[in-house]
């Protein structure tokens, strides 16, 4: 959203797909390169739905270990964020690198199956954007967080 206020959505394929594309202007900072507003193609969006992150990474294991990536773990940083930041213009055109950003940027995890539950069929949703407390607390805008004055040593259980 433009007006300082964030979406949430269902975390499927398709609508994270959607929405990849306006989540660029909040990691150019990170990347330290601006990437030109785009959708992944037909080809990659098929292919990241159609095959889990393990048999993802098994067709492109080298390209996934250019970025550090392994079967268990898709997040990218330092020098591997350097190196994905050089191919960042083609992060809509190819699986890997849409896999690779969608893990670092939006916690897409190896474990992400695109179907908007959790393996335990809750429903899942996510904010864009996701900033953290801090990143809120730094900026020059008022910072309202909704406290629940729930007891920190008690547990707590969202009867859904």
């Amino acid at each position: 959203s433009d007006n300082g206020q964030a979406d949430v959505l269902v975390p499927t394929w398709h609508n994270l797909l959607d929405a990849m594309g306006a989540t660029f202007a909040y990691t150019s900072g990170t990347l330290g390169t601006n990437i030109s507003a785009c959708s992944p193609s037909r080809e990659v969006r098929r292919e990241l739905s159609e095959s889990n992150y393990s048999e993802l990474v098994a067709r492109h294991r080298e390209d996934f270990a250019a970025f550090g990536a392994t079967e268990t773990s898709c997040f990218i940083g330092g020098d591997d964020l350097a190196a994905f930041a050089l191919q960042a213009s083609r992060v809509c055109a190819d699986p890997v690198l849409t896999r690779l950003y969608l893990c670092t940027f939006l916690d897409a995890d190896p474990l992400f199956e695109g179907t908007g539950v959790t393996s335990g069929g809750d429903p899942e949703f996510v904010t864009i954007p996701n900033p953290s407390l801090a990143a809120l607390a730094a900026g020059p805008a008022d910072l309202s967080i909704l406290d629940f004055g729930l007891p920190e040593n008690a547990s707590f259980s969202c009867p859904l």
